[in-house]
């Protein structure tokens, strides 16, 4: 009697390795998006690679960003064995530290990262995750100099007087013809607009200017609004 042909394990094996798959990611910024010129030369990078248009995940947005959903999503969906493009690394990160951090994301997954102008970037080799290394301890030297930067920057401005924060909108001599005006009758309204500020600055000066005269003769003060 004839033996039935066993089926295919390939097919009935729930735990079939998935084909590794490649993607692309592409960033213009703000100013760059008027103009398709830079994303359309990073597209061209992709289909160059072979890269289907439905694992090319495009975004707009400034260098400097904190988020970034389309990267976020591209992360979200790239698997064990994928290797992830991109144009430059400028493209891909604001900084050192957020290179170090997706790269090492991507490396403790098994996911290559590759920079498609920059043959030096690719952990795929030795070298490559030695540079990694590199990138790790460049972004703590990164953000420790930026804490070094501000602490001195502070520290100058208090020793000119100036305790951080934004510089007035007026200064004292304008807050004083702010509140002159006022007393001729005019509203806070002109008043602002006869000082080029809106409204809510105008009003703040003159209750400063007005609260600070009165006090000084002990006398409290309620400005009214108009």
């Amino acid at each position: 009697m004839a033996t039935r042909k066993q089926a295919s394990t390939l097919v009935n094996n729930p735990e079939v390795a998935r084909h590794s798959q490649t993607w692309f990611y592409a960033r213009v910024s703000t100013s760059e998006a008027s103009g398709k010129q830079s994303l359309d030369l990073q597209l061209d990078c992709a289909r160059q690679l072979g890269i289907p248009k439905s694992h090319i995940v495009t975004e707009r947005g400034s260098g400097t960003r904190a988020d970034r959903p389309r990267q976020s999503e591209l992360l979200a969906n790239a698997q064990a064995g994928d290797t992830v493009y991109c144009y430059s690394v400028s493209r891909w990160s604001r900084n050192s530290r957020h290179l170090h951090e997706t790269v090492e994301e991507m490396t403790s997954r098994n996911i290559i990262f590759k920079s498609a102008t920059e043959p030096t970037i690719s952990t795929d080799s030795a070298t490559s995750r030695m540079l990694l290394g590199l990138l790790g301890i460049l972004a703590a030297w990164e953000v420790e100099t930026l804490r070094e930067r501000t602490r001195d920057g502070l520290a100058a401005a208090r020793a000119r007087g100036r305790f951080g924060g934004r510089p007035p909108a007026l200064d004292a001599k304008q807050r004083q013809a702010a509140r002159d005006l006022r007393n001729t009758g005019m509203s806070v309204q002109k008043v602002a607009r006869t000082l080029g500020v809106c409204r809510a600055t105008a009003l703040k000066a003159i209750r400063e200017d007005s609260a600070q005269s009165k006090a000084a003769n002990g006398v409290s003060v309620v400005v009214a609004v108009s």
